[in-house]
């Protein structure tokens, strides 16, 4: 399961440190929306939380489609032909990298020539928290 470390900080801090982030990821999806023609243009993202943002980005434009589901655990998770047929006629897909999605590496090698794969977890400014364990949660809640 994938769990998030959220930390509340004021509106104004949040705005104000999302902002290089948002302006990188409008950077990498305008030639998109400039070049591509819409109608033929479709866009994937690989699990619900990119989904969320590739849909408030392109809103308007084109909507994006999920590749995985959260019905099934992601660690026994097994391709299907309906992804590959997926990416295949996808322009654009954005995935969290193959140390956190190793299971789409498959299909970048093999659609790589067409589709362009956007590696979220590679993007500037990206700060990555470090792994947590049962072990680290359990501390935290720990009462002296």
């Amino acid at each position: 399961m994938l769990y998030y470390n959220i930390t509340l900080q004021s509106n104004r801090s949040i705005a104000l440190s999302m902002f290089p982030r948002i302006l990188i990821f409008f950077a990498l999806l305008s030639p998109l929306f400039v070049f591509a023609d819409t109608d033929d243009m479709a866009i994937v993202a690989s699990q619900r939380p990119l989904h969320a943002l590739v849909a408030g980005v392109s809103q308007g434009v084109r909507q994006p489609m999920l590749l995985f589901s959260q019905s099934g655990s992601p660690h026994h998770f097994q391709l299907r032909p309906s992804h590959y047929r997926m990416v295949a006629r996808a322009q654009v897909v954005f995935w969290a990298g193959a140390v956190l999605e190793p299971q789409l590496q498959a299909l970048k090698d093999r659609y790589q020539s067409h589709v362009h794969f956007v590696d979220l977890s590679q993007a500037k400014g990206l700060r990555l928290l470090p792994l947590r364990t049962l072990r680290d949660a359990s501390d935290a809640h720990r009462h002296a």
